[in-house]
């Protein structure tokens, strides 16, 4: 009964969630891969049955048992380059620990920050007026739970907060995210919800007024085959929101043919606006201490991506090994033609290098 009780209110809230998708709404930070596992997977990681602290922040319901006591860093650089010199870069750390007040619940703690570098600043005329910096910060806690003794269900929730500098401008907001995750010990199969970003901004840019947090919906499912090197997963990302197209008319406007006849615009089909929803990826685990990692997002090709220069916008791919006593991960996304972002991560358990 409790299950349901908990999966109703994940569903309540997501019915009520703002239907924001990407550029509509303020603190980017809280979509952005914290981990480079993520990244690699095409930006999303519902469910996975490894350890990794970082992980929880696509979903905090995957702060499991086996994370605690573990640490995971992570750090890299985002995007071309606003300035010359001058790179957009990130940086994540995460904790898991328990309480013996609270002996049923994994508690942690996640911190991000992203630098987005130097960038021109001109005045309401036009005028050059130098330069201005601008970053934003996250930290929140988080917390899981069994939803009972020996359940395959498990529940999640983060909250905290987030700070974004713009120049002389700052904003501040309170955001939670809530999860589910579904692992049976005897399945190949791993299921995962997540409900991110409910919220509100606390203290806006000057003169702006309060904006929403780019809430967002999420399901995934995570399986490896018996007998088989591959783990798989498959996301249905930004569920808010069917339309997920940045302009429907995705050919024409303004272009003709070969016989000079203007081309007519043509709306996105239902097929093209579903697969916008789609995140894939696979993993070949070579071994215990070893993987590599494939991803592909649509939405993110379609909307990167140049009649002129496709490239390899949407694609990501990653690496994962074990070093002594720490587990590294390395990814790269394509956004841009020729121009990724790369990230590398971290975990490791301190009591591993204290003496008996």
């Amino acid at each position: 009964m409790r299950r349901w009780v908990v999966i109703g209110l994940v569903v309540h809230f997501s019915a009520i969630a703002q239907a924001q998708s990407g550029g509509t709404g303020v603190f980017s930070i809280l979509n952005q891969s914290a981990d480079s596992r993520s990244m690699a997977w095409g930006s999303y990681m519902l469910a996975h049955p490894d350890s990794d602290p970082l992980l929880s922040n696509s979903n905090p319901a995957l702060l499991r048992d086996k994370d605690l006591g573990v640490a995971g860093l992570s750090y890299g650089h985002l995007y071309p380059t606003v300035m010359e010199g001058s790179a957009i870069s990130q940086a994540a750390a995460a904790y898991a620990w328990n309480w013996d007040k609270l002996p049923d619940w994994n508690l942690g703690v996640q911190m991000r920050y992203i630098d987005y570098g130097i960038m021109d600043a001109y005045d309401a005329g036009g005028n050059p007026t130098g330069t201005v910096s601008a970053n934003e910060s996250a930290i929140g806690l988080l917390a899981s739970k069994a939803l009972r003794p020996e359940s395959s269900w498990r529940f999640g929730i983060q909250s905290g907060v987030v700070y974004s500098i713009l120049g002389p401008y700052v904003s501040n907001g309170w955001y939670n995210h809530l999860g589910l995750y579904y692992n049976r010990p005897d399945s190949v199969l791993q299921l995962g919800f997540a409900v991110r970003n409910l919220g509100t901004t606390l203290v806006s840019y000057r003169d702006v007024g309060k904006e929403p947090l780019p809430t967002q919906v999420h399901a995934g499912v995570t399986f490896k085959p018996i007998h088989m090197p591959f783990r798989f997963q498959f996301v249905l990302h930004d569920l808010q929101r069917w339309d997920l197209t940045y302009d429907q008319y995705l050919d024409g406007g303004g272009k003709i043919d070969l016989n000079g006849n203007p081309i007519i615009a043509q709306p996105a089909s239902t097929i093209e606006k579903a697969m916008r929803h789609l995140s894939f990826g696979t993993e070949l685990v070579t071994g215990e201490n070893g993987a590599v990692l494939l991803g592909y997002d649509h939405q993110r090709r379609m909307e990167m991506t140049s009649d002129i220069r496709r490239g390899t916008s949407g694609f990501s791919w990653g690496l994962r090994f074990k070093v002594s006593k720490f587990h590294l991960t390395y990814s790269s996304a394509a956004y841009f033609p020729s121009k990724n972002s790369n990230l590398l991560s971290l975990t490791i358990n301190p009591a591993l290098f204290s003496k008996p």
